[in-house]
């Protein structure tokens, strides 16, 4: 049994199928005859894709609506079906094959294309760059041009005609080398748009180096072929500068060929082998080669030597402003020949010629005297001036003419000729002097490269200043007698030798010649020189002078005034008192006294004052009152240690306190030697009498062998403790085989150490004699005998000596109390012997 529901639902399904497909075929039917086409341009196809561009008629569709599109599409071909049917009977011989391609055409849908609407090559409203050669990202090629030719040829080429719709359709295929094929696409596709948009084009394929056009006519497919159609051609340039021509100024030549010609043109190889590569078609390598022969047209010009020597000045400025001026390509100049080729255009280098003539136009000026010439050549800037004026190339001062060459643009020329008429001052209106240098003196005279002689000239009034090196003849010219009589008191240098010291030469030279460069600007000279004497038995040197005649005489004026020299004979204390503390006394003599230099001669102990008369004799009075010298006896050898002791304090402070110049104390000599003024030395007098009081104080031998101690530890101690009592300078020597004390110092220093003895007298160092047996008793077992007999006495210190003297330091009872102490200890150690040897039982042996 069936389900009803089942059943019900079986059938609805089958005609609901049936009515949908009869549907979509109604919508999609076409007539018979008609070829195939693909209604879905978003349809992948089964064979593989090729990476080549493939471009074909846009697809037209209008909104999103499916019906819509199918009804254009259906429009399109029923038109291009009766196109190409009118089109085949028209051709009868024509070759057919039955071959499906896709028809692409550029019918608007509902719209009958007739025979007018087709697009023509030749088509007006196609733009110049539309027929360029572009690669595949829209960008135009660039490049290099005459002899190598490559085509593309076709190697097939068939027709097809359909048997059931009679419709032709034709199909070629043509090889395409790989660097051509970016320009037969065309900018963005520019060319194979063009091509297909000819009416009858089906399809333009370029895929693997071969590009297949299919059409329906003959017709189509030849006007196709003739738009994509592109050839390379090299070419090979006359002069290797062409090269850069076409480059240069960021390419804008090779940019005009390009666009004019719509080639593509690229410069490829070596400096040496270059080459110039054109791509596009036929037509358009034409017009590149009749382009570069009107832009690289060659003329011969003959020129003058003036003209030449225009063009390649200021390292061919010239040559730029003619090309850049007439637009010439190249001015080539052959300076040997007096010739020039000029490349561009007809009308470019035409104009150059013409340029080159208007600005070299010549004419000689004559003037009336050559010190006309002279003041157009001098320093103030006259002929810069002329050759200034606008459009003048050069003003050629000729001497032996006596005239001025104006060489510039025929204004320019007479603008010269006017302005030579209305600033050259007449023959009357020149003052001029002559005179000679020393030849040996040109060169102080010019100065380091002229510049002393530019700069007198800038200075000065005059027009010009020639000199003459070889025979040092000067001449001056000017507008006026004063100001050529000054110049020339500026410029006549002279020469004067004098012979000086040694002391004149070393204060000369002294402070890396301050002395000197002083002389030079004090007194305007413009060089000094100092020679130096190799004689021994006269030395010193010479001092050449150069300047003029005024500043000469102005350096003898400073001469005699600073380098008056007076010698003086000095004693070596005053010589070292001069130079101690770095020659201070030195400095403030030439200070006080206003001296030029004072130098001392040490070996030969000389003082050499040298300044104004007035000068040195004030400075030879304040050396006589600073230099009275003082020689004192030093009797006694505590006053010698005194003046000696920390380091010489005694001595800087007489130095200080008397104010003497120097202080000088010979210890083998015993000698005090005081340099100074007068009264310094009177004060200096007193306090040595006053600070070196001497006085023997006589002590007991106890007392002085405890201040020297055992071996002399005390010694230092003991001293140290009479200084510091004494309060102050005080010289102490010890006289133990006589045991006296000296001390010399102040009367105040005396009494201390006296006082200080007297407190100390009572202090004493004794010895007492013992047995070397008993020395191990006195001493007992770790000091303990002598720690009790010290205890028991009150002495400071026992100290055994040898085993068999023993020294007791202390206060005088205190010894006398110990050694009476070890008197006892002795005969008692000498009666416990003998009871001990009594009742000693005899040995065996004495048995």
């Amino acid at each position: 049994p069936t389900n009803p529901t089942l059943l019900l639902t079986l059938v609805t399904v089958v005609v609901a199928s049936v009515l949908t497909y009869v549907l979509f075929h109604r919508s999609n039917s076409t007539p018979k005859s008609a070829p195939r086409v693909e209604s879905n341009p978003h349809k992948k196809s089964s064979r593989p894709t090729s990476t080549s561009p493939k471009i074909s008629s846009p697809t037209i569709a209008y909104g999103q609506d499916r019906v819509a599109a199918r009804r254009a599409a259906r429009s399109r071909r029923r038109a291009n079906q009766k196109l190409n049917t009118e089109q085949a009977a028209e051709e009868p011989d024509s070759p057919k094959m039955s071959v499906a391609v896709p028809v692409r055409s550029a019918v608007e849908p509902g719209h009958q294309v007739s025979q007018e609407e087709q697009p023509e090559d030749g088509d007006p409203t196609i733009k110049n760059w539309e027929k360029g050669l572009y690669d595949v990202y829209g960008n135009r090629m660039d490049g290099p041009w005459m002899c190598h030719q490559v085509v593309h040829h076709s190697t097939s080429a068939v027709s097809h005609q359909d048997q059931a719709t009679g419709q032709t359709t034709c199909k070629e295929t043509v090889p395409v080398e790989p660097d051509l094929a970016a320009a037969v696409i065309g900018p963005k596709g520019a060319n194979i748009k063009r091509a297909q948009a000819i009416y009858g084009v089906d399809s333009i394929d370029l895929e693997k180096n071969q590009l297949t056009v299919v059409a329906q006519s003959a017709s189509a497919l030849s006007k196709a072929l003739e738009i994509l159609h592109v050839e390379k051609q090299t070419m090979s340039l006359e002069q290797p500068w062409m090269y850069g021509w076409l480059l240069a100024d960021k390419g804008t030549n090779i940019r005009e060929l390009e666009n004019t010609c719509s080639v593509r043109a690229k410069v490829s190889g070596s400096d040496h082998s270059r080459e110039l590569i054109l791509i596009g078609q036929p037509d358009a390598l034409t017009d590149a080669g009749s382009w570069l022969s009107q832009h690289l047209e060659q003329l011969l010009v003959h020129l003058t030597e003036t003209q030449v020597v225009w063009l390649l000045s200021n390292k061919g400025a010239n040559i730029r402003s003619v090309e850049q001026a007439c637009g010439v390509a190249r001015v080539d100049v052959d300076k040997d020949n007096l010739k020039a080729t000029l490349f561009g255009r007809t009308r470019a280098i035409l104009a150059g010629q013409d340029w080159i003539v208007a600005n070299t136009v010549s004419q000689l000026v004559e003037l009336e005297s050559p010190m006309q010439l002279s003041w157009l050549r001098g320093s103030r800037d006259h002929l810069k001036e002329l050759s200034s004026l606008d459009g003048l190339w050069r003003a050629e001062l000729l001497q032996e003419e006596c005239s001025v060459r104006v060489t510039g643009q025929e204004q320019a020329v007479a603008q010269a000729q006017k302005w030579l008429q209305d600033r050259v001052p007449a023959p009357g209106d020149f003052f001029q002097a002559e005179f000679s240098v020393d030849p040996s003196l040109m060169g102080v005279m010019m100065g380091k490269k002229g510049t002393r002689l530019v700069q007198v000239e800038k200075d000065s009034d005059v027009y010009t200043i020639d000199v003459s090196t070889s025979d040092g003849a000067v001449t001056v010219l000017g507008p006026s007698s004063d100001a050529v009589n000054q110049v020339r008191r500026l410029l006549q240098l002279f020469s004067d030798t004098t012979r000086i010291s040694q002391g004149q030469v070393r204060f000369l030279l002294l402070d890396k010649a301050a002395n000197l460069k002083l002389l030079e600007e004090s007194c305007g000279i413009e060089a000094v020189n100092i020679e130096r004497s190799t004689d021994k038995a006269a030395p010193g040197g010479q001092l050449e002078l150069i300047g003029t005649a005024e500043s000469i005489v102005k350096a003898k004026v400073w001469m005699d005034i600073h380098l008056n020299q007076e010698t003086m004979q000095i004693s070596g204390l005053c010589l070292g008192w001069l130079l101690d503390n770095k020659a201070s006394a030195l400095r403030t003599l030439e200070k006080e006294c206003g001296l030029s230099s004072a130098q001392v001669e040490t070996s030969e102990l000389e003082l050499s004052l040298m300044g104004p008369p007035d000068a040195v004799k004030l400075a030879q009075q304040w050396l006589n009152d600073r230099c009275h010298e003082l020689v004192l006896k030093v009797e006694h050898r505590g006053s010698l240690s005194l003046l000696l002791q920390n380091k010489a304090a005694a001595l800087n402070q007489l130095r200080n306190t008397a104010k003497l110049g120097r202080v000088s104390l010979d210890k083998d000599a015993a000698e005090l030697q005081l340099l100074g003024e007068v009264g310094a030395l009177e004060v200096a007098r007193e306090w040595l009498g006053d600070k070196s009081k001497h006085f023997e104080l006589s002590v007991r031998p106890g007392f002085m062998r405890w201040l020297i101690g055992r071996n002399g530890k005390s010694l230092r101690k003991q001293m140290q403790a009479l200084e510091k009592a004494a309060g102050g300078m005080v010289s102490l020597e010890l006289d133990q085989p006589n045991n006296l004390i000296e001390v010399t110092g102040t009367q105040q220093a005396i009494d201390a150490v006296c006082e200080w003895v007297q407190c100390h007298s009572d202090q004493t160092i004794e010895s007492i004699q013992i047995l070397a047996s008993q020395s191990g008793r006195f001493i007992g077992r770790k000091g303990a005998s002598m720690k009790e007999m010290i205890e028991a006495t009150g002495v400071e210190s026992a100290n055994l000596e040898e085993d068999t003297i023993m020294w007791l330091a202390g206060t005088q009872a205190a010894v006398k109390k110990a050694m009476v102490y070890v008197e006892c200890q002795a005969q008692y150690y000498t009666l416990s012997s003998t009871t001990c040897l009594l009742y000693t039982s005899p040995s065996p042996r004495d048995s």
